[in-house]
């Protein structure tokens, strides 16, 4: 019964004891003719699916970037990040974009024919 007794304050104890995660921020790059990108890419010891979902969420954002430049919305720009806080347990990123649009110029001749 001494056993049984022992055994249940250990299981109580290491369940009431704080999960620890590992959190760190690394980096990828990627740049074509007229844009320029530095990526966070963050890392998670022991929760592999919130740092997918991280992730995930990371490359939607730089893949909307990357379809703008490539649908020739924006002729140049730069993504970048910094991480303004981070520790073995939280990361906190800022994402820092900058974009040259397209400027789309009608004719004078265009507009006189559309009235």
């Amino acid at each position: 019964m001494l056993y049984l007794t022992k055994l249940f304050i250990l299981v109580v104890v290491g369940l009431l004891l704080p999960v620890q995660v590992f959190a760190f921020v690394g980096s990828g790059t990627a740049s074509d003719n007229n844009y320029k990108m530095t990526y966070p890419i963050v890392y998670l010891e022991n929760n592999q699916y919130a740092q997918d979902k991280i992730n995930s969420d990371l490359y939607h954002y730089i893949a909307s970037f990357k379809d703008e430049y490539y649908s020739g919305k924006i002729i140049s720009g730069s993504f970048n990040y910094d991480v303004k806080f981070e520790d073995s347990q939280y990361v906190s990123i800022m994402i820092k974009e900058s974009m040259l649009y397209e400027k789309r110029v009608v004719k004078q001749e265009a507009r006189k024919k559309a009235n």
